[in-house]
């Protein structure tokens, strides 16, 4: 990568390929839906934070920390009900399992700035997903699994005045 500044977007793009690769989503949105999403599975993506990574930067460069949320969606109506926990799960443990996989998503160890999947929150935040409900305000229910996305881009502010 050659623009300090497409860091995130690169990212995301990423996130969002792998997603749309493993087959399980009818759609991978890059926003959060304003609508309910259909039946089966859906997946939305959003940046969440940007923030400075204090034990990771030196005097002269900072390191950020990337938290990227992915949300998979799963209508409540649907039938058989007993399958929407599993399917959600299902989904989950692949994204995670290809994440993981791709820890430096796409890029090599030499890639400048660096990045990678910060797994086991040696900074803070770490890899994970958590089932949750959405209520709509049509009045429906989605049952929903979001994943935390914590990424770690080493070196990419330069603390200097004019940088």
């Amino acid at each position: 990568m050659s623009d300090p500044d497409a860091v995130a977007g690169d990212i995301l793009d990423v996130v969002h390929s792998h997603a749309a690769k493993l087959g399980r989503f009818e759609r991978v949105n890059d926003h959060e839906p304003s609508n309910r999403p259909g039946h089966g599975l859906t997946a939305a993506l959003w940046l969440d934070r940007i923030d400075p990574v204090p034990r990771a930067s030196g005097l002269a460069v900072t390191t950020a920390r990337l938290i990227v949320k992915l949300r998979i969606y799963s209508a409540m109506e649907q039938e058989p009900k007993d399958a929407i926990d599993p399917n959600l799960s299902a989904a989950a443990w692949a994204l995670i399992r290809v994440l993981v996989a791709d820890l430096r998503l796409g890029t090599d160890p030499n890639t400048t700035p660096r990045r990678e999947i910060d797994v086991q929150g040696a900074h803070g935040v770490s890899l994970f997903a958590q089932g949750g409900y959405l209520e709509w305000d049509d009045g429906g229910m989605d049952r929903v699994m979001d994943l935390t996305i914590p990424v770690v881009v080493y070196d990419v502010w330069p603390q200097e005045e004019g940088a």
